[in-house]
């Protein structure tokens, strides 16, 4: 992945239901059915999974700019 913000992150690959984690993920995030905590973990989970993966700044920065857009799609 080119983008310098994120790239670092996939750079190794990632699991092979990432998308799937995601979604899932995004859906509790913003209200959604609890599928994400009751299969995968919770938030300190998703925080320990991401650590190491580069600047914790830019990874915060990343998904608050991704739900911002969310929620501008969702208008």
């Amino acid at each position: 992945m080119a983008d310098d913000v994120v790239g670092h992150a996939f750079s190794h690959g990632f699991h092979p239901q990432h998308v799937e984690r995601l979604a899932a993920y995004w859906a509790e995030a913003l209200g959604g059915p609890s599928t994400y905590s009751d299969s995968y973990g919770n938030e300190t989970a998703v925080v320990k999974m991401h650590s190491g993966n580069g600047s914790t700044t830019k990874w915060i920065a990343v998904r608050l700019l991704a739900s911002t857009r969310l929620l501008q799609m969702s208008d």
